[in-house]
């Protein structure tokens, strides 16, 4: 299938009156990205990496033993004493999940003949751990009473105990699953189950799943009781998509190349072949895990998908670090003594030398360390048993916080925790602008002046922070790259506006016109961790954008009737009497007879208006002296007008006029609207957009025009609307908001919405 980037975040299911599942993934991404705008970094990262590494994972269908072993803590939260399930309904689930994963499921039998050489033993096993994360032992179930009836998937508030929840487990050795009463995202009530991409957050790390639809015993309800939904969801923990590209259009794809294109999702139960608008002969794989068929009706995974687990689980990936998990591992009775004696020296501004006493009974030691602003922990390597480590690549005049472990034959102690503060930079650029490691310490610059800095360490990014007085166009440039750096343009939400990421040492630049006044935010930062003392150079140029003025509708053909252009009702549409001899005529059509207004205003001269029948005949003229506004009232017959603009005596200027025809009691019968007033309904789909915008129009639309504006009110997009549906490719237009008008076949302005451009 065609390799798209998509970028996606949490993923939520749901059981409607039907029994079916549905997806709530678009709200709750767009809230996780909007809380946190290094997540789609995050994103885009990791799904660089396994793309780079879909080649090393071997594609063999023969069961054997599994590669990678993850531990799993659940945590049921219960209201009442039924949702408090059983251990044998907990240990259900688990066997779910070892079966599919490693193709031990009897109903992979019933996989077409058309897809069995795609089918995947995953190789990947599933236990319930063994051991806490200080090393004490445990069955991996905990059990907690609460009062709430419902958890909330955009707020997460089963992952938290002062929310109702409870604390996830360090995801980077467990598997946390969380069995709730009940599933609430985006206010609708009966969601399936949820899980988090790998890319997000540490403390909600993991997978939500409804108590009704977990495991294959007790309180599991058909169609729902065959532990599917705890398959399907770990699988987007593992960072697999649905099978459609969870947008309804061919050319969107789940980033996998042995999963046949299809139109959307599907529910129940269907039979092969199932053909969609994407497919032909074989039809789609509505039997995938990833797909939205009923329990009973999904059993098997890819070996494209398979790979897409491996980019995640191998060395490397997002969650590597649970091959080396001792989750699994019960603990031994003998005690693991936790290190003492620590201390740091040799600490420079980029570097630091930990130390600790040595423990008898050790058969090696874990040393983390990270920022004392940072929640997430980086390991540092060391020798077997030696009692010091060499950190590296750290940042000047920045507190970091450590801390060490034992790990003996049989069990691992508690952390013991330390910090140290590294010394200012002496020279070089790696201090300049700094602190600026988010958007929120962005340092501020001027625009078109060069700055020189430098990424200093792995972890290092710089944020910069302009501001345009007016409408701009950018060019900004990135050179003298001592690693492969990447450029980021964001607005002043965070939105990310435009990204260059060339490899290498390839100088970055961004380009973009018609940037609204205000703030924006530009981000320097190293791919996969590149970094250097060397200075690079930045030139964030803005050009100012002169205003544009006239508007769209007075071009160079409107200098007679002949080539007017017909303009909307009641609509203040702008142009300019650019020199002595200049007239403007703009044309409108009236179906049925009424009172209408035209309006000149915001005038730079003496300008006069008048207004023409279809055959050119002065049927209204309006002309106050100086810059007065004018105004015609008229009774107009159906049929065909037009309105001219001109200087008295030669006046003109480069400033733009407004005029309006509003209609009166004139009305439109032509199907196309209700009443001179009237207004349609607007549904504009997926929202934000990819790569199409699908168009629903209501009351009776049978005709008329679709034109798309930009943030500043300039035109870039129109075409026709023949019926009361439509399909506006949006792909060519950049990231950002824009407003979407429906006109009339008459030019009448009779509905408009907004949509997001991702």
């Amino acid at each position: 299938m065609k390799k798209q980037l998509l970028l996606l975040g949490f993923l939520a299911l749901g059981i409607g009156a039907h029994a079916q599942r549905k997806c709530a993934s678009h709200e709750h991404l767009q809230q996780q990205v909007a809380r946190d705008p290094q997540m789609q970094n995050n994103l885009e990262s990791i799904e660089r990496f396994t793309q780079a590494k879909a080649g090393n994972v071997s594609h063999s269908t023969l069961r054997g033993t599994p590669v990678y072993t993850i531990p799993v803590v659940v945590h049921v939260l219960w209201n009442t004493s039924a949702q408090n399930i059983s251990d044998a309904q907990i240990q259900s689930q688990i066997d779910v999940l070892n079966r599919d994963f490693q193709l031990n499921n009897a109903d992979t039998s019933l996989v077409p003949a058309a897809f069995r050489s795609a089918v995947a033993d995953c190789k990947i096993s599933f236990c319930m751990a063994q051991r806490t994360p200080t090393g004490a032992a445990t069955t991996g179930i905990i059990r907690k009473q609460t009062t709430k009836t419902s958890f909330d998937a955009d707020l997460d508030d089963a992952k938290s105990n002062s929310t109702g929840g409870s604390a996830a487990w360090d995801r980077n050795s467990y598997l946390n699953l969380w069995i709730v009463p009940d599933i609430k995202s985006g206010g609708q009530s009966g969601i399936l189950g949820y899980a988090q991409f790998p890319g997000g957050a540490a403390a909600t790390d993991g997978v939500v799943i409804g108590y009704k639809y977990f495991g294959t015993t007790g309180t599991a309800a058909a169609p729902f009781n065959k532990g599917r939904t705890g398959t399907h969801e770990v699988g987007h923990w593992l960072n697999l998509r649905h099978i459609w590209g969870d947008e309804s259009a061919c050319s969107q794809d789940d980033l996998v190349g042995d999963t046949p294109l299809q139109a959307g999702q599907n529910y129940g139960c269907p039979s092969f072949p199932k053909v969609d608008a994407c497919t032909s002969g074989n039809g789609v794989m509505y039997m995938n895990y990833m797909d939205y068929t009923d329990d009973a009706c999904m059993y098997m995974f890819t070996n494209g998908q398979k790979t897409r687990m491996y980019g995640v689980l191998q060395s490397g990936g997002a969650r590597a670090s649970l091959a080396s998990s001792l989750g699994c591992q019960a603990p031994s009775t003998s005690t693991c003594a936790a290190p003492s004696g620590l201390a740091s020296s040799s600490v420079s501004a980029s570097s630091a030398t930990v130390s600790w006493a040595a423990v008898s009974g050790a058969a090696s030691y874990t040393v983390q360390y990270k920022t004392s602003a940072a929640t997430t922990w980086t390991t540092a390597a060391s020798a077997a048993t030696s009692t010091s480590v060499s950190l590296t690549g750290l940042s000047a005049s920045t507190t970091y916080n450590w801390q060490v472990r034992t790990n003996c034959s049989s069990s691992s102690s508690s952390y013991t925790a330390s910090s140290f503060t590294t010394t200012a930079a002496t020279s070089g650029c790696g201090s300049n602008y700094e602190p600026n490691e988010s958007l929120s310490a962005a340092a501020a610059v001027p625009t078109s002046t060069p700055l020189s800095a430098a990424i200093t360490t792995t972890t290092d990014q710089d944020w910069f922070k302009v501001t345009l007085a007016a409408t701009s166009n950018f060019n900004i440039s990135l050179s003298g790259l001592a690693g492969d750096y990447d450029l980021v343009l964001y607005n002043s939400a965070g939105t990310q506006l435009a990204i260059s990421e060339n490899g290498g040492t390839t100088s970055e630049s961004i380009s973009r016109t018609n940037n609204a006044a205000g703030t924006y935010y530009v981000k320097v930062f190293g791919y996969n961790g590149a970094n250097s003392a060397t200075c690079y150079s930045l030139n964030i140029g803005a050009t100012a954008v002169a205003t544009t003025c006239p508007g769209t509708y007075d071009n160079s053909t409107n200098g007679s009737t002949s080539g007017a252009a017909q303009i909307p009702f009641n609509t203040d549409i702008k142009g300019t009497i650019g020199s002595s001899t200049d007239v403007d005529y703009y044309k409108f059509v009236i179906t049925t007879g009424g009172s209408i207004t035209l309006t000149l205003g915001t005038l730079p001269g003496d300008y006069d208006l008048k207004l023409l029948n279809s055959a050119g005949t002065q049927v209204g003229i309006s002309q106050n002296g100086g810059t007065t506004g004018e105004t015609i009232s008229y009774t107009a017959a159906a049929g065909t007008y037009y309105a001219q603009v001109y200087g008295y005596n030669g006046a003109n200027s480069a400033t733009c006029y407004t005029l309006k025809v509003a209609l009166g009691t004139a009305t439109r019968n032509d199907g196309s609207v209700v009443s001179a007033t009237g207004t349609v309904k607007v549904q504009a789909y997926p929202n934000p957009a990819g790569q199409v915008l699908q168009l629903n129009i209501s009351e009776g639309m049978t005709r008329g025009q679709l034109r798309v504006l930009d943030a500043s009110g300039r035109p870039v997009l129109q075409q026709q609307l023949l019926r009361n549906s439509a399909t506006l490719s949006v792909s060519g237009l950049p990231a950002g908001v824009y407003h979407l008008q429906v006109f009339s076949s008459e030019g009448v302005l009779v509905g408009q919405t907004k949509f997001v451009k991702r």
